[in-house]
C-alpha cells in the first residue's frame, strides 16, 4: 500500500495568513538605515528635498515591506488584489471624505493648543513629513497587511458569531505581536511588563480597526482612523497629549458604535 504524501493547499486562507505574517515578521526585522543608506548607494542618490521628505527610511522601509509583503506574496502568490482588500475608487464616498476633514481639524486643534500651552514648537517641514510619513506610509501599508489582507482571508469563511469573535481577537493579536521586531531592533532592555504594556495599544487597535473593516470592507476608513492615532503621538506632548488622547477614543467608540449598528440594520433588511 502506497501513502500518498499530501500536499500543502496555498489557498487555504490558514496557511496564506501564516505565510503573509511570517514574511511581514522576517522583513520587519530589517535594519530601516542600513536599507536606507543601501538604496541611496546603488541609486546613487544624494540628499534632496525628496530624499528628505518622500525617500527618507521610514518610507523606504515601508515601502520594501509593501512590495514584499502585499505585491509579491499577497498579489502576485495568493491572487488577492487591491479591490478586494477595500482600496477601490468607489469606497472614496462621503464619509471618507467627512472622516478626512475632521481628522484635519481635529489634529491641526490640538496640535495648535498643545504648542500654546506647553510652549514648544513643531517645524513645518517636521509636520508635513510625517503626516505623509504615518498617513501614506505606515498606516497604508499596515492596514494593506492586515485588515487588507489578513483579516479579509480571515473573514471570509466566518458562518458564526462565535468564529467572528475568535477571528477579531486572532487578527488583533497578530496585529499586537507585529510590533514585538519593533522592541527587538531598538535594542533596548525591556521587563515582562513594559512589553505587554506596549503590546496592549495595538491589540486594543486591532480590535478596533478589525470591527470597523468588517464592518465597512473599506480600508481608506482604517489608513484614516490609523495614521490619526499615530499622529496624536507625534504632535502632541505632555498632559494635553493625555486629554486628546482620550476624546480621540470616545470619538472613535461612538463613530464605532454607529458603524455597528448600521452594518447590522443593513443584515437585518437582507
Amino acid at each position: 500500500m502506497v501513502l500518498e504524501k499530501k500536499k500543502l493547499n496555498l489557498k487555504n486562507p490558514i496557511v496564506e495568513v501564516s505565510i503573509v505574517y511570517l514574511l511581514w515578521l522576517r522583513a520587519g526585522i530589517i535594519d530601516e538605515y542600513k536599507l536606507y543608506n543601501l538604496i541611496l548607494k546603488v541609486f546613487r542618490l544624494k540628499q534632496n528635498f525628496l530624499i528628505n521628505y518622500i525617500l527618507n527610511a521610514d518610507n523606504i522601509y515601508y515601502t520594501f515591506l509593501f512590495i514584499v509583503v502585499i505585491i509579491l506574496a499577497g498579489i502576485m502568490i495568493f491572487d488577492s488584489s487591491f479591490e478586494d482588500m477595500g482600496l477601490k475608487s468607489n469606497n472614496i464616498n462621503k464619509e471618507v471624505k467627512s472622516l478626512l476633514k475632521f481628522i484635519i481639524i481635529f489634529i491641526a486643534s490640538f496640535t495648535l493648543i498643545a504648542q500654546l500651552i506647553g510652549g514648544y514648537r513643531l517645524k513645518f517641514s517636521y509636520i508635513i513629513q510625517t503626516i505623509i510619513t504615518q498617513f501614506c506610509f505606515v498606516a497604508l501599508v499596515e492596514e494593506s497587511v492586515f485588515r487588507g489582507f489578513i483579516c479579509n482571508k480571515l473573514f471570509k469563511n466566518v458562518k458564526s458569531k462565535k468564529t467572528l469573535y475568535i477571528m477579531f481577537i486572532v487578527s488583533a493579536f497578530l496585529f499586537s505581536f507585529m510590533h514585538f521586531p519593533t522592541f527587538l531592533k531598538s535594542g533596548v532592555s525591556i521587563n515582562f511588563f513594559q512589553i505587554i504594556n506596549r503590546l496592549f495599544n495595538p491589540f486594543i487597535m486591532g480590535i478596533w480597526f478589525g470591527i470597523m473593516y468588517y464592518s465597512k470592507k473599506n480600508l481608506y476608513i482604517c489608513i484614516l482612523w490609523h495614521g490619526a492615532y499615530n499622529l496624536i503621538f507625534s504632535f502632541v506632548f505632555g498632559k494635553i497629549q493625555s486629554i486628546c488622547y482620550m476624546i480621540f477614543i470616545i470619538i472613535s467608540i461612538i463613530y464605532l458604535m454607529k458603524t455597528i449598528e448600521q452594518s447590522t440594520v443593513k443584515k437585518d433588511e437582507i
